[in-house]
């Protein structure tokens, strides 16, 4: 979106304390838990916002897949709605990111936004997006935040402060998800995650069976293989552990 240009790029005497606390900080984050406790406090107060949700985004083509989401007061619906087959993502400000590595401000109302991005906009109560995220040397993966509900206008202020903010948050992100006590996802196929999203939401063999179109049988044996992937003993604590693994938001607030 077309940003304000009327906002001065400096930090207040006050926001460089922050800034700097923040910095601090970051390298003393070592759990997902940690990391959303510290956004809703230490960063909310640099950077105002509702909601955010951090994660690994990895590019194949044309296609974007996220994963290891860590979420404070983000709708994750939301990301079930932009959700599509075979667990890609259609996120336009996480393209638009991937596809010019700087600050993306979105807001539906003064934007030229598809019908469909504003209407699950709307529909979430999002308000407005303003996102950044750390590039891998490859350019095909990245750590990836996106602020929601952010007061007032967004300006180019907002992108000048998400420069600044962005490294820390990716440093205590990437410490979070490698703490020595950070569980190991398994690695799934992309019929066993769809498996797994559609448990998530509490459906039968049957259901599964018929969104993904195929047989009872042939779910019976993915979900058997994904309660031994996950070491677990019924399809309730699959979904308990791959909430705790990443591979699944959690549906309360998230992890």
């Amino acid at each position: 979106m077309p940003v304000n240009k009327n906002a001065s790029l400096y930090l207040r005497s006050s926001e460089i304390k922050q800034l700097a606390q923040i910095a601090n900080e970051s390298s003393d984050i070592a759990s997902a838990e940690e990391f959303r406790r510290w956004a809703q406090s230490s960063v909310r107060k640099l950077f105002p916002h509702e909601a955010l949700v951090a994660g690994l985004a990895h590019r194949h083509g044309a296609q974007i897949r996220v994963e290891r989401l860590v979420c404070a007061g983000f709708p994750v619906e939301f990301i079930d709605a932009v959700t599509r087959r075979r667990g890609a993502f259609a996120c336009p400000t996480l393209e638009a990111w991937f596809a010019h590595n700087r600050p993306q401000l979105f807001d539906p109302r003064n934007s030229e936004s598809s019908e469909r991005t504003a209407s699950e906009f709307e529909a979430y109560d999002l308000k407005n997006v303003a996102a950044n995220g750390v590039l891998s040397p490859t350019g095909n993966s990245a750590t990836y935040f996106s602020f929601s509900r952010v007061p007032h206008a967004l300006t180019e202020r907002h992108g000048f402060m998400l420069e600044l903010l962005v490294p820390h948050l990716h440093r205590a992100y990437v410490r979070a998800l490698a703490a020595p006590n950070a569980l190991v996802a398994p690695r799934l196929t992309r019929r066993e995650e769809a498996v797994l999203r559609e448990l998530s939401r509490a459906s039968s063999t049957k259901a599964v069976a018929h969104v993904l179109g195929t047989s009872e049988h042939t779910v019976k044996h993915q979900v058997n293989a994904l309660l031994r992937k996950l070491g677990a003993s019924d399809r309730a604590e699959a979904v308990t552990t791959a909430v705790r693994l990443g591979l699944l938001p959690d549906r309360r607030q998230l992890f």
